[in-house]
């Protein structure tokens, strides 16, 4: 009797512990419902092992694959549902997948089949416009994604997708209009992270504030996104905020994101946090990392706009000059129009004494940017350097022009009037001598001993103008 009353308590027990432990399935359903497909992956898997499992499990676990990416895992399944199961969802994944897996022109000719078939599926037409887009063809997308949008006005990749078209058009208020519809359409999807990545390239650079607002909204959502944490690093990188740049673009390239525009920006955040630090050991280290990251970028891509030029500047600054000249010709051999890679060598060739070269270059450099200061003030010293004080007062009335012109920093507000000061006082006229060193007090010289050195400037020393400014001046 007691045996017979211990089995039925068990029973009873193993059938109270069966109701209260989570169906799995159920849990999975919630995560795909909520947009977690990342975690309805996970949810199903078990299930999936089981060869009887319901369709419903197979079509929903397909689907996730699909929308995380994993276009190989998803289109067998995807076509084996289809093949017993007419479902427009499913078709729409299943072309977006095969134009991965097996090409534009296959996923083509299964759209157009399919299209046949569903000929009121909004995914379908949505499905299809994305592929037209891809081959090209704007007209046939854009009616494709349109008559999506009449079909379901809530279709976030439809919206998303238009916005796309929209900024190759250069319509960029029409593609942050639909990206915002889309983004309103699907708040929490994957579709919805990559919909605020591409706003925050769009905003990046005239609104800085705004991109780093919209990818605060998609961390959110996903933490862990590696397409995010590569926005984060380059629009941090533009802000010169280096060390957090790199903490985030190690993160995405760390999970496999080996694009090259991450390559290139790590390379330069490490240059540039080198060129700030003032610890000679930490320097070397980031010099190191940066020379690591930008040749990985040149092995990817050996013709990568500016990657050669960072490369010689972090070779120069290592001390290995002649590998930095090759680098910065290299560049130029690429882009015989980039600034800065003229630039760059024509201050090298100046270093090595070679300054009719140098000049040529810097020459070349201000011809095709004619608002850079420093190049202009550069050109003057050297002509100053060469003993020809006409070049040297032409280019330095240029560098003052646009002095006044780009509100510039106070290396440039002060060292300009100086040295008109001293072209002035060569030449003897010490009320422009007087007035343009005038203007150098004003914007914050306090160099006395550099002025005191200058044998040109000895004609105002004692000027009642200039003496009680240097008297004020701590020595």
């Amino acid at each position: 009797m007691f045996r017979l009353l211990s089995a039925l308590l068990l029973s009873c027990l193993s059938l109270w512990c069966a109701a209260c432990s989570p169906d799995p399935r159920k849990e999975a359903d919630k995560l795909f419902d909520a947009m977690d497909y990342a975690g309805a992956i996970k949810g199903y898997a078990p299930l999936i092992a089981n060869k009887n499992a319901h369709l419903e499990v197979r079509r929903r676990y397909a689907l996730s694959l699909a929308r995380v990416g994993r276009a190989a895992d998803a289109e067998p399944l995807l076509a084996t549902i289809l093949q017993t199961s007419p479902d427009p969802e499913v078709a729409s994944a299943e072309i977006d997948c095969l134009a991965l897996v097996k090409g534009l022109e296959d996923a083509w000719k299964l759209g157009q089949d399919l299209l046949r078939k569903y000929p009121e599926a909004a995914t379908v037409h949505r499905a299809v416009g994305t592929l037209a887009a891809q081959r090209g063809d704007t007209a046939s997308a854009v009616m494709h994604l349109e008559r999506a949008l009449v079909l379901e006005p809530k279709l976030a990749a439809a919206h998303a997708n238009l916005g796309d078209l929209r900024l190759k058009e250069g319509d960029v208020v029409g593609a942050m209009e639909r990206y915002q519809r889309a983004v309103e359409s699907e708040p929490r999807s994957p579709m919805s992270v990559r919909t605020r990545v591409r706003m925050a390239q769009v905003v990046g650079d005239a609104r800085p504030d705004q991109a780093m607002a919209v990818l605060q909204e998609a961390v959110a959502i996903d933490p862990s996104s590696p397409e995010v944490e590569a926005e984060l690093g380059k629009l941090l990188a533009g802000q010169g905020l280096y060390e957090e740049s790199i903490q985030y673009l190690k993160a995405a390239y760390e999970q496999k994101l080996e694009r090259t525009d991450i390559l290139s920006t790590l390379g330069y955040s490490f240059l540039q946090k080198a060129m700030s630090n003032p610890d000679p050991g930490l320097q070397h280290q980031d010099l190191l990392a940066a020379r690591m990251w930008l040749n990985r970028l040149l092995t990817k891509d050996p013709a990568y706009r500016g990657a050669h030029n960072n490369l010689g500047k972090t070779l120069a600054k290592l001390g290995d000059t002649e590998q930095a000249e090759l680098a910065f010709r290299q560049e130029l051999n690429l882009f015989p129009s980039s600034v800065e890679a003229l630039t760059n060598l024509g201050r090298y060739l100046a270093d090595q004494g070679q300054a009719d070269k140098a000049k040529e270059l810097l020459t070349r450099a201000f011809e095709l940017d004619r608002s850079q200061v420093m190049l202009a003030g550069e050109l003057g010293r050297m002509a100053l350097l060469q003993g020809d004080w006409d070049g040297g007062l032409s280019w330095y009335e240029t560098a003052y022009r646009l002095c006044q012109e780009s509100a510039p920093d106070h290396r440039c507000r002060i060292d300009v009037p100086f040295q008109l000061a001293r072209i002035a006082g060569h030449r003897k006229n010490k009320e422009a001598a007087v007035q343009f060193f005038q203007k150098a007090m004003e914007a914050g010289f306090t160099d006395v001993n550099r002025f005191k050195a200058e044998d040109d400037l000895r004609i105002i020393q004692t000027d009642p103008r200039v003496a009680p400014f240097l008297a004020a001046i701590p020595q």
